[in-house]
């Protein structure tokens, strides 16, 4: 079993999921990040145990990362370590 962190946890607001995801599945390592299929419809992106970002397919995941990466253009990651305040790490 997996575990990581949700950053966008809000305890006042079950709406932004709980305090970390967890799954049994493997990730698809992709560009530095991992890449879980946790629901049908659901594609978790994570670096460093922090889920970064939520896609409803592989395909939209990997071309964020592209995005990220390569510097190429607008992506929709949210990478702790390149805001001001880091979010929680995993314990």
């Amino acid at each position: 079993m997996t575990k990581y962190v949700n950053q966008w946890h809000n305890p006042k607001d079950r709406h932004y999921g709980p305090a970390e995801y967890e799954t049994e599945v493997s990730p698809k390592h992709y560009r530095g990040f991992e890449i879980y299929h946790r629901t049908m419809s659901v594609y978790d992106v994570v670096r460093n145990g922090v889920c970064v970002g939520q896609y409803a397919g592989l395909g939209g995941a990997q071309k964020d990362i592209d995005a990220y990466v390569d510097g190429s253009g607008i992506h929709y990651l949210s990478i702790p370590e390149d805001e001001p305040e880091a979010a929680p790490q995993m314990r």
